[in-house]
């Protein structure tokens, strides 16, 4: 769901239910991937942190690597990522299911 701060006109998504590295694991494990909470973490924080790197090369930015690494320890940018990624999940799942219903078709 994405909503508006009227005073500030900033739009952000928000989940119903908090996304953790719990959950995230339990999901990768449901779907086949055998993943713990410490195992998510350390995913997603290399998922950031490769993220932000190739993006500071794309941009041709002046951000060294101890700033994207002060980047990546930033829980604000991890928990973020989390939801994105979640809801990446979601969408790609909705997806699968809608292309089955159609072979059933």
């Amino acid at each position: 769901m994405i909503n508006e701060l009227e005073d500030e006109k900033i739009s952000y998504v928000v989940l119903p239910e908090k996304m953790d590295f719990r959950k995230i694991g339990k999901i990768m494990t449901k779907a086949g991937y055998d993943m713990n909470h410490a195992t998510a973490r350390n995913q997603v924080v290399s998922a950031i942190k490769e993220v932000l790197q190739h993006l500071v090369k794309n941009l041709k930015t002046d951000i060294s690597l101890e700033q994207v690494n002060d980047l990546v320890s930033n829980q604000e940018i991890q928990q973020a990522l989390q939801e994105v990624i979640y809801l990446a999940y979601n969408e790609i799942q909705v997806e699968k299911n809608l292309e089955q219903e159609s072979i059933k078709l």
